[in-house]
């Protein structure tokens, strides 16, 4: 079990990918999108970050750029869908390049995410 933070700036997706971690007997922690969810993100002790990476007013990358500066030793896993702004394959390619040890395309299937959270802890996947 892992202690996961989700931030996600609709609040319906970070539930279904809650659900999803509970499911793998993930203990799971939401920040909010914005300002207080990037200091969350930063603050709070977990050991993997699944954040959206394309939200308004602070982007999952800032806070990917943020975790990796302050907490170097979390796991990051970036999702996006693109939105409007991007191609989600671009988005995710940044995401990378930014510091997170894994980048995923939204929708996210059931056992790909929660092997990605085994993935990036180092455990073999079942």
């Amino acid at each position: 079990m892992a202690r996961v933070m989700v931030v996600d700036d609709e609040p319906a997706v970070a539930q279904a990918i809650g659900g999803i971690l509970e499911l793998g007997e993930h203990e799971v922690l939401y920040a909010r999108p914005g300002r207080d969810g990037a200091a969350d993100a930063v603050q709070r002790r977990y050991d993997v970050l699944i954040t959206d990476v394309i939200m308004p007013e602070v982007s999952g990358w800032e806070i990917i750029k943020r975790v990796r500066l302050e907490r170097p030793s979390t796991r990051i896993i970036a999702i996006s869908g693109g939105g409007h702004i991007m191609d989600p394959d671009v988005a995710l390619k940044l995401s990378d390049r930014l510091g997170a040890d894994l980048a995923l395309a939204k929708p996210v299937d059931v056992d790909v995410l929660l092997q990605a959270v085994e993935k990036v802890l180092g455990r073999p996947a079942d």
